[in-house]
């Protein structure tokens, strides 16, 4: 049964993509571009990824209006990170749970998947197992055939790392960043997390 995963770009979503390709699953992607300021690179890391590992990917535009958008996310410009920074988006997995199911079930497809993995301090309150099940007890209301999947909750970073080092995945190809527009800030939590990973399985290998 074919699956739609929700693609970011980023090492996460990525990798998951390429291990269910690998695998053998039907799958097809999405990336939900809703006005953050790094959409046309992760966009770019998105496009690269499904043409790499063979699978076709959507690119839903759906901005969001200026008076919802809170945090670095849609901030202008790259600033000195600080403790203070907002990098959560209110209901953001919800809303792009939301999207996907909207555009799963259009497509006759019944099970969703999105690459969130385990934080050890997590600051996120949409990425837990609790906010995954109830989004799907809500979804299934008007979609009761609907599945979301979230294989990688109790992966951390560098095991996702390492599996996509397994799979040949081209790790630099994906990008991750809270801040920057074109680049990696080496700033922002998800740079950090990414580049640690990273460096720990280059020293495996």
């Amino acid at each position: 049964m074919k699956g739609l995963i929700l693609l970011s770009g980023g090492l996460d979503s990525s990798t998951l993509a390429c291990k269910l390709k690998k695998e053998g699953k039907q799958i097809e992607g999405l990336f939900i571009d809703y006005g953050q300021k790094m959409a046309k690179t992760e966009k770019i890391a998105a496009e690269y990824i499904s043409s790499w590992a063979n699978f076709k990917l959507t690119v839903i535009n759906i901005p969001l209006d200026n008076s919802l958008k809170v945090g670095c996310l849609f901030e202008k410009g790259t600033k000195q990170w600080t403790s203070n920074f907002v990098s959560f988006m209110p209901q953001r997995n919800l809303f792009l749970l939301t999207i996907a199911a909207m555009f799963a079930q259009k497509l006759g497809i019944n099970d969703i998947y999105i690459g969130a993995i385990k934080i050890p301090i997590n600051p996120f309150p949409d990425t837990t197992p609790e906010f995954f099940e109830a989004a799907q007890t809500a979804l299934r209301k008007s979609f009761p055939e609907l599945n979301i999947y979230y294989p990688f909750i109790n992966l951390e970073k560098k095991s996702v790392a390492l599996i996509a080092k397994e799979i040949g995945m081209p790790l630099n190809a994906t990008f991750s960043c809270e801040m920057a527009v074109d680049h990696h800030c080496m700033q922002c939590p998800s740079c950090l997390d990414r580049y640690w990973a990273l460096k720990e399985i280059k020293d495996d290998f």
